[in-house]
């Protein structure tokens, strides 16, 4: 039993050794996959954004418990999409509300402005 258990430790020693001296390979490095371009994209993408000078017309939708929060939150939402928040760096127009009583918390707003780029 001593020999059985002396040439298992000394097997396991020189695998030990053996693992040891073993350097590990490196994977080749992954090619990245080609860039599909997509044109469809790229103009929506255009589209959102208008050039310096130009206008487009936005809208935003807002609730709140009074008419005035509701207000508040419709304006939000347009200049949170255009990037004008919390910073304005372009000029809106003064928005056009129309406002409902009802709804989950007390009044609904949809507000339109024109926003033009500096």
């Amino acid at each position: 039993m001593k020999t059985l258990l002396k040439s298992l430790v000394v097997a396991l020693a020189v695998a030990g050794v053996a693992m040891a001296s073993v350097t590990p390979v490196q994977a080749a490095p992954e090619k990245k996959a080609a860039k599909v371009k997509k044109p469809a994209k790229k103009a929506a993408k255009k589209a959102k954004k208008p050039a310096k000078g130009k206008c487009v017309m936005k809208a935003g939708e807002g609730i709140g418990s009074t008419r005035g929060a509701a207000e508040f939150q419709a304006f939000e939402i347009i200049q949170q999409v255009t990037g004008n928040w919390p910073i304005q760096t372009d000029h809106i127009t003064k928005p056009k509300f129309k406002c409902k009583q009802g709804g989950p918390l007390g009044w609904t707003c949809r507000a339109q402005a024109q926003v033009c780029k500096k």
